[in-house]
Formats: structure tokens, C-alpha cells, sequence
């Protein structure tokens, strides 16, 4: 049977319910907000740890109603706070990296919506204990121990880093200091301050050694021009002086400088704005020294020489990692790398790959836009999280620009070159079985991959004599160049070339008809000026000036400065228009193979720099050199290009860690002969390169701003350079080990350019002592290019320690390393 309710009351029951005074509780977080206190549990987080939110309702029933968000200063100084990344709506929070430097809040909120915030915590520290911490906020003194620093001379307090902050000033000659020395004996430890000032040569920064030599204990930064460096010197061990830095420290603005002394590991790294910049091994014993830790000279209050600013200047006990080293600079949020114009680069890149492959145009540089544009944009997406610096950006504005530049003017029915060249240097040419052939071949494809060449040019070594009677040599190489001029292969191409050391004399007499001089009216012939001369063509327009750098005197490099005079003092002279000049040999101070130049090639290299040539393109051969190496273009006064060699492009001297166990004269499974194809168009000139024994385009191609003053150069200028470190991808395998000796498996490391070599050494952990070391070479032209590399290290001492340990550096000397322990067999 059902029940029926009566109307009223219905209408009783659901005004009930209704009611706010019913059984629902009413919301009184309003109310209680004012009654709400909040702390937390540690107000000096350190990174890692893990603090937590405390409020007075915790234990009452409403404390389940609280959320919380946990807040992080946009920056040291800022006033305002933003949500953390991410783990931060808990009552507890784990501080991460990127929090370091910076004051933390919770934000607690109750349903009705109102908030309440938290006192701030103090700046969240590393874990690493403060050895020492100078803000120099309008004091001299050490704020870890609050001693005051001595100071010898003037100084003063300016504005610091960030607003309202302060740096201490300094002018050469004046320093001040703690009143006892810091001592870490043999432990780790970190420093980092920041820098802006002069960058003169050998002059101390912080420093607790006697600097007079490198050598005496103890540690010092210094710098010289343009790099910031540490020195650390170890007297009782067989190598007692140890340097490291980067020639890539322009210091006119902020710069956060960090050196890690990693003594476990014996290994040291330096950083320049939280980027890595370079390591180097260590050794064994105390830096430790009785003098004080000295700023603006050495221990003994010597060797200053700059005028600068020094701001926060921390010691910590303990190693860095890259990581803590890149949120302490992050933590500042004065990261000032100008992104523009390379963003400016990858949108109009971006354009042009969207309206795809034109017609005619070439899809090698199609694709090389492509691969370039990739790059730029991983460059451009990952700096705040990389850090890498201005010079790496502007970089990669360059290398794009020019991927841009060469992918325009691939048509070359529609942007034809002022001047197309190819340069072939040292094609060796001899009487022995293939020689001929093999320079015929070379001539062929050359003329075949750039049909559109105005002229061919050999900067010497045309024979490969060595004895006097080898300059009959000259006439296999006539004999090719007549054979394909008859088939009409230079019919558009002029043929040009100069003598170098192994065209032995006599060979003047047998070179092709007009290819070492100008036409002469007054003979109704060609000069030959091969031999102890120079000479002077025109090519479209284009001047090209060839000398005889084995002799210095005035029929061949002062003839060849005469021709220069001539050339600027005529009327259609044009300062921005390329001129060619070229010996066999290099000039000093240039490209990386200027240590083979002569007195010739340095009269007139002297010549070009005092008259302001800028446009002046030389063009050298003699070293052999691989020249799609970056060091083989080099711009200073002009421009230098060192064209390697078409016999062999395998020769290499020793780098700055000594020679190679594969020797000067490489034996590759397929010898790199490498001709160079140059392109002018008005002030730019496009320089790629080409393996003839291979049929590959090989080498980043170049675009060189020629004709627009020294201001326009691109290279080797130091705002401009690729500091990205090559970068192993598999640790090293230990393929077999006995009492004394092992061998091991490194698979070759990744670069954005190529890698260049791996210094490799073999730490003996009981001494401190590199017992074994050898550089190795990459060889990346090699074909086919081995990818795994195996070495064996013999003569070592049983049941003993070692680290292995090797870096991989590009041309640039940009180094990265890997380590694994060694045991030999038999030990405990």
C-alpha cells in the first residue's frame, strides 16, 4: 500500500534540505584564514632536500580542505614568484636544480578561494658547504666566516650583477685579501665569481701561489687576452705546471666564470657562463700554501695588471656537477646571448624550404639548408637549457646565412659567378707509372663537377722532383694539359700556376704555353715567369698575382708588391673587389699550415697587412694539409686559403698535445686528394671542396665576405666560434687486460662539425703520474670511415690502478672526456 505525503509537508522537507543551517556544516575558511600560520620546517633549504609546509590546523578536520603551491622567485632579486615547475602542490617539496640561488614559498588556499603565503625561506644553497662567500655588498669580508679582508691600495664598491647589488672595484696594481690562507690540502673543491674587466696578459684575478713560475704550489685565475685560465702547480710531480682555458673571454660585460678541482677524479673543468668550456688532467699533492687567498694578484700580492669588477666570489668544498654549475648561473636570469638575428636567420630559412626545391636549383645545397637549419634550431630551442654562449650563436648565424647564400646562387644559369676557380695545389706529377694518369683523371672531373670554372690554378708542386734531373717531370704534366685542351676542355677555362719547391730548375722551360705569365704585345708571346719571377693576369676582370716564394727578392715577391702598387693606383681599381695573390707557401700567423712559409711569402704577406688589402684572397699549397679543416681558412689582415693537396691531402703536423701515433704522413685505407672550387659573386666568394678520390663534396662549404673591409670578416673573429664539444654516445670497452698491458674499444665520438683527434692518457691512480699517453687521429675523410677504434697500452706495471682517460677534440679544440678504472691483473 502506498503512502502519500501531504503537500505541506513535502515542501517542509525540501526547505530543510535548503537550509543552510541544516545538516551541511557551514563554510567558515573565510573566518578562519586570519587564524591561519604557516611555516616551514627548514628556512636554509640546500638542493635535494625535501622541506615541508606546517600550519596550525594540521591536526584539525578542516586541514584536509588546504591545498598548497609551493612558489620560486623569478630571479635572486625579483619580487614577484611564480609556481614552481613541477612536485609543487603537496604539503612537502623536493627542491630541484633550477631553484638554486633563488627564495622559496607555499601559497596555502582554502576552498572558498582565499590564500594565504609563507615567509620566504633564504636563498636555496647547493649541498656543497661554503668553503668561502665574498658578495662585496658594500663590505670587505668573507660572509662565511664574517673576517674581514685586508685590502693593499684603493678600491671600491659599484654596482653589481643584478640591480641594487654591489661588486667590488678594483684598478691594476691594488688587491685585497684574506688575513690567513684557505687550505683544501688534496681535497676538491670549486670556485666561482662574477668577472668583467680587462684581459691582459698574465695577470691574476684569485690566486694563492707565488705566480712568478707555474710551477710553485698552490692555484691562481688569471688571464690573457681574450681568455680567462687557471693555473695549479704541483712541484714534486713530473709535470709541475698545469694551465687551462679558452682563447673566448670578451670580459667588457658580466661574465660567471667556474673552475671545478676535482681531485678525486684528477681532473679540472672550466666554464664560462654555466657552459662548458675545457678539462684537463691533474696530479697528485697539496695546493695548499701559507699566503692568503689574494684578489687582483698573486699570493704575494704580485702580477696584477687589470683594471675589473668581481662580484660573489664563492669557494665551495666538494665538485660541481654541470648541472649545479648551470642553475647557479641560471639563478641570476641575466643570460643576455641576443637570439635575434639568428632567429631572424631561421625564419627566412624556414621560408625558403617551404617553397621547396626550385627549379634548376641544387638539391645538395637543398639539403645541406636542410641539415644546417636542424642545427641552428636545436642551437636556437635548447640555450636557456644548454647555456651555450654568444659566440656559438653567432656561429650559427654565420653557417646558416651561408647555407642560405649558397642554396641562391646554386642556379647557375640564373646567378651566375663573377669568377668561378678551381684550385688545385700539388698535384705531384712525376714519371713514375699512373702519375700522368691519375693527374689527367684529377683534371677531368674537376672540369666535369665545375664546368662553369673561368680558370684553373695550381699554387706549385707541379712536379714531385727532389733530384735535379726530375724537372723532365714538367713535360708529363704539359702533356696532360695539351691532350685535354686539344679536346676542348680549356677552351673556357684559362690554366695558370707557380713554382714551388719540388718543380726543380729547368722545369721552366717545359711548362704549358702561357701558364705562368701574361700575353706580351712587344713578342706577339706568352711570359713565362715560372723560375725566380712573378707575374700578373686578369681573368674577367679578376687580378691574380703569382710569385716564386722560393726566393725573395725583387723579381719575385718585390715584383709581386709592385704589381699590388699598380693595381690600386689604376683607374678601374675597386677596393672591394677580390684580388688573387699566390705563392706556394703560406704566410706566418695565418692559416694553421703558416709554420711552412718562407721569407718570400712573408715579404709580401707584410705588404698586404701595411697597405690595408683586405680584399686580397692568398692562396698557398706546400703543407699537404687536410684543407677542410676549419683552421685552413684563416682571416686576419686578408684572407687565407691553405689548398691541401690534389696528390695526397694526408700530411699533419703535430697539435697542441704532440703528434700522432699515426704519424705526419697518414696512411689512409683511401688517401683524401682534395681539390677546392671558389665562386665570387661581387664581395662574397663561396669555397667548397671536393675529394677527387672519392667523387664527394667533403667539408662544411664556406662563404667568405672578401671585398668588405676587415669589419666583415667572419672568421676567426673571437665573438664568432663553434664551441660545441664533441660528444661520446658508448663508454669505452675493455677488450682484454694482463699483468702488463690491455687493449680497449672506443666507439669515435659525435661532433657538430667532425672530430679530430683523442688524446688519450692513462693515469696511474698509486703516483698521479700519466705513465702512458698518445694522441690518435679520427681521420673522418678516411674511406670507408671506421666508426670503433682499438688500441693497445703496453709495458704497464702489474697488480696496479689506473684510470683511462680520453678526450675527443674537433679543430677548434673544443674537448670532452670519458674515464673508466683499470686493474692489470694480479692486483688486490
Amino acid at each position: 500500500m502506498k503512502r502519500i505525503l501531504s503537500i505541506t509537508l513535502s515542501f517542509l522537507m525540501l526547505f530543510v534540505m535548503l537550509s543552510p543551517t541544516a545538516d551541511a556544516k557551514k563554510d567558515t575558511s573565510s573566518e578562519l584564514m586570519p587564524q591561519l600560520s604557516i611555516e616551514i620546517d627548514n628556512m636554509q633549504p640546500l638542493y635535494g632536500q625535501t622541506i615541508t609546509a606546517i600550519t596550525n590546523f594540521d591536526k584539525k578536520p578542516m586541514v584536509k580542505k588546504l591545498t598548497y603551491q609551493w612558489q620560486v622567485q623569478e630571479s635572486r632579486i625579483s619580487d614577484q614568484y611564480m609556481n614552481v615547475k613541477s612536485g609543487g602542490t603537496s604539503k612537502s617539496y623536493t627542491v630541484p636544480l633550477h631553484d638554486i640561488g633563488k627564495k622559496l614559498r607555499v601559497v596555502v588556499s582554502w576552498p572558498s578561494g582565499d590564500k594565504k603565503n609563507s615567509v620566504t625561506t633564504n636563498a636555496v644553497l647547493n649541498a656543497n658547504p661554503l668553503i668561502a662567500s665574498m658578495k662585496f655588498d658594500n663590505h670587505l669580508k668573507d660572509d662565511t666566516t664574517q673576517e674581514s679582508l685586508t685590502a693593499n691600495g684603493d678600491y671600491s664598491f659599484v654596482e653589481g650583477v643584478l640591480p641594487g647589488t654591489k661588486a667590488l672595484h678594483l684598478e691594476s696594481g691594488n688587491n685585497v685579501g684574506t688575513t690567513h690562507s684557505l687550505n683544501f690540502g688534496e681535497d676538491s673543491f670549486t670556485a666561482s665569481f662574477w668577472y668583467k674587466g680587462d684581459t691582459n696578459n698574465n695577470s691574476v684575478i684569485v690566486s694563492n701561489k707565488d705566480f712568478s713560475n707555474g710551477s710553485n704550489a698552490g692555484w691562481a685565475i688569471y688571464t690573457s687576452p681574450n681568455s680567462v685560465k687557471m693555473n695549479v702547480g704541483f712541484p714534486t710531480a713530473s709535470v709541475k705546471n698545469i694551465s687551462m682555458g679558452r682563447n673566448t673571454f670578451n670580459a667588457s660585460d658580466w661574465r660567471y666564470v667556474t673552475y671545478v678541482v676535482d681531485r678525486n677524479k684528477m681532473l679540472a673543468t672550466s666554464y664560462i657562463d654555466g657552459y662548458k668550456m675545457d678539462e684537463t688532467t691533474l696530479k697528485l699533492g697539496t695546493l695548499d700554501t701559507s699566503n692568503p687567498l689574494n684578489i687582483g694578484a698573486d699570493g704575494l700580492g704580485n702580477h696584477g695588471g687589470n683594471s675589473f669588477d668581481i662580484a660573489d666570489l664563492m669557494i665551495w668544498e666538494g665538485v660541481l656537477s654541470n648541472e649545479v654549475v648551470q642553475a647557479n648561473y641560471s639563478s641570476y636570469a641575466v643570460n643576455k646571448v641576443d637570439m635575434n638575428a639568428l632567429n631572424d636567420t631561421i625564419s627566412e630559412a624556414n621560408k625558403t624550404i617551404a617553397g621547396g626545391l626550385g627549379n634548376g636549383f641544387s638539391e645538395m645545397d637543398f639539403d645541406y639548408l636542410k641539415k644546417v637549419l636542424n642545427t641552428a634550431n636545436t642551437v636556437a630551442t635548447s640555450q636557456k637549457e644548454k647555456l651555450f654562449t654568444q659566440e656559438t650563436i653567432n656561429y650559427y648565424e654565420r653557417e646558416l646565412n651561408n647555407a642560405i647564400f649558397i642554396y641562391q646562387k646554386s642556379n647557375k644559369t640564373v646567378t651566375p659567378a663573377d669568377l668561378s676557380m678551381i684550385v688545385d695545389s700539388d698535384p705531384e706529377i712525376s714519371g713514375h707509372p699512373g702519375s700522368a694518369a691519375r693527374v689527367e683523371e684529377n683534371f677531368r672531373k674537376e672540369l666535369k663537377v665545375f664546368p662553369q670554372a673561368d680558370v684553373m690554378f695550381l699554387p706549385g708542386d707541379i712536379t714531385g722532383g727532389n733530384n735535379a734531373i726530375e724537372y723532365l717531370w714538367m713535360n708529363e704534366l704539359t702533356g696532360v694539359y695539351d691532350k685535354l685542351k686539344n679536346e676542348g676542355l680549356f677552351d673556357n677555362t684559362e690554366f695558370y700556376m707557380i713554382r714551388g719547391n719540388h718543380d726543380m730548375g729547368g722545369a721552366e722551360k717545359l711548362i704549358p704555353v702561357g701558364s705562368a705569365g701574361a700575353w706580351n704585345e712587344s713578342t706577339n708571346s706568352y711570359d713565362n715567369n715560372f723560375f725566380n719571377d712573378a707575374y700578373r693576369v686578369k681573368v674577367k676582370g679578376y687580378n691574380i698575382v703569382g710569385f716564386d716564394g722560393n726566393y725573395d727578392n725583387n723579381n719575385t715577391s718585390g715584383k709581386a708588391k709592385n704589381y699590388l702598387d699598380q693595381i690600386t693606383k689604376e683607374e678601374d681599381y675597386d677596393p672591394t673587389k677580390p684580388i688573387f695573390v699566390s705563392s706556394h707557401f703560406p704566410i706566418s700567423g695565418t692559416n694553421w699550415g703558416s709554420a711552412w712559409s718562407s721569407s718570400a711569402s712573408n715579404n709580401v704577406g707584410r705588404y698586404i697587412a701595411d697597405k690595408n688589402l683586405s680584399q686580397v684572397v692568398y692562396l698557398s699549397g706546400h703543407t699537404h694539409f687536410d684543407p677542410t679543416d676549419e683552421r685552413s681558412l684563416y682571416q686576419g689582415a686578408a684572407t687565407y686559403l691553405d689548398a691541401g693537396s690534389t696528390s695526397y691531402s694526408s700530411y699533419i703536423d703535430g697539435g697542441p698535445y704532440g703528434g700522432y701515433i699515426e704519424g705526419a704522413y697518414i696512411e689512409y685505407k683511401t688517401a683524401p686528394r682534395i681539390a677546392n672550387f671558389l665562386e665570387v659573386y661581387d664581395t662574397k666568394m663561396i669555397i667548397k671542396q671536393y675529394n677527387l678520390n672519392t667523387d664527394k663534396f667533403v667539408s662544411v662549404p664556406l662563404v667568405v665576405n672578401v671585398g668588405e673591409g676587415k669589419d666583415a670578416f667572419t672568421y676567426n673573429k673571437s665573438d664568432t666560434k663553434d664551441l660545441i664539444t664533441p660528444q661520446f654516445d658508448e663508454g669505452i670497452t675493455i677488450d682484454s687486460i694482463n699483468s702488463n698491458e690491455f687493449t680497449f674499444t672506443i666507439k669515435q665520438a659525435n661532433d657538430n662539425v667532425r672530430v679530430l683527434e683523442y688524446n688519450i692518457q692513462l693515469i696511474n691512480k698509486l703516483t698521479g703520474e700519466v705513465d702512458k699517453s698518445f694522441n690518435s687521429l679520427s681521420l673522418p675523410l678516411d674511406n670507408p670511415y671506421d666508426e670503433h677504434r682499438q688500441y693497445k697500452i703496453t709495458g704497464l706495471s702489474p697488480k696496479t690502478p689506473y684510470t683511462l682517460r680520453v678526450f675527443a677534440a674537433d679543430s677548434m679544440y673544443n674537448r670532452s672526456s670519458q674515464d673508466i678504472d683499470v686493474i692489470t691483473v694480479g692486483a688486490n
